[in-house]
C-alpha cells in the first residue's frame, strides 16, 4: 500500500523564502501524486495567504504557477479557519477559490486528525 501524505503550507506568501517553500510544496505534490501517492494539502497559519495570492490573477506568483496551483486543486484538503477568517482575513479569497473551512467556525483544524488517519505530515 502507498503512503498517504499530507502537505501542510505554513510558509508566506509575501517572502522569497516562502515564495520558494511554496514552489517545492507543488512540485512535490505533483511528484508524489504521478508516483500513486494519495495526498492531501491544507494551508495553516500564514500559509492561508497563499489562497488570497492565488486568486489574485495579478500577482506575480500566480501569473507564473497559477497552472501549477490549478493542477494540484483538486488535493486540496482545505484551510484553517481560524487562520483564514480571523488571523489573516482572506475568507473572500478563500471562498472565491472554492476552498473549505477546516475546523468548527473561527476554530482551529488538527492535524492529529490526519495522523490519526495514518497520513505522513510533511510541511513547507
Amino acid at each position: 500500500m502507498m503512503a498517504k501524505i499530507a502537505i501542510v503550507i505554513l510558509s508566506s506568501s509575501d517572502t522569497p523564502e516562502g515564495r520558494g517553500r511554496m514552489v517545492h510544496a507543488m512540485t512535490a505534490v505533483q511528484e508524489l501524486i504521478d508516483s500513486g501517492y494519495e495526498v492531501k494539502i491544507l494551508f495553516e497559519g500564514i500559509g492561508v495567504t497563499w489562497i488570497d495570492a492565488f486568486h489574485r490573477a495579478d500577482h506575480p506568483f500566480t501569473q507564473n504557477y497559477g497552472p501549477k496551483f490549478e493542477a494540484i486543486k483538486p488535493h486540496i484538503l482545505g484551510a484553517c479557519n481560524f487562520c483564514t477568517t480571523v488571523r489573516f482575513e482572506v475568507g473572500d479569497s478563500v471562498n472565491a477559490v472554492g476552498i473549505d473551512l477546516l475546523g468548527e467556525d473561527g476554530g482551529r483544524f488538527s492535524v492529529g486528525n490526519l495522523v490519526v488517519e495514518g497520513y505522513q505530515i510533511i510541511n513547507y
